[in-house]
């Protein structure tokens, strides 16, 4: 798994490559720093995501939940086909505010 953590133009996590149990603390890590810098609104891009967990699932919901105690929200951005088959099997494909896109 890869993350990058950007800030220019509001903080966005890009995660590429499979998010499990091995990898699920580094996007804790990463959406903690983030946390830290006092944003509003924090973008997680997960459209090279090959592979989610019920670990990462639970992951973002713990992000979600400490983001939201501290009124700034998580915001899913683009995601890939495996990522949002898991939310919607999983139900949780409307708990997450999503970023919307224009062509």
């Amino acid at each position: 798994m890869s993350l990058d953590v950007q800030i220019d133009g509001g903080p966005r996590v890009v995660v590429s490559g499979e998010l499990d149990m091995a990898t699920s603390p580094e996007l804790t890590s990463a959406i903690e720093s983030l946390e830290r810098t006092e944003a509003q609104r924090v973008v997680l891009d997960l459209s090279r995501v090959t592979f989610i967990d019920s670990t990462a699932l639970s992951a973002l919901c713990l992000a979600k939940a400490k983001l939201n105690d501290r009124r700034a929200v998580l915001v899913l951005g683009p995601v890939s086909r495996q990522v949002e088959t898991v939310l919607r099997i999983c139900g949780l494909h409307r708990e997450f505010i999503r970023e919307t896109y224009s062509l």
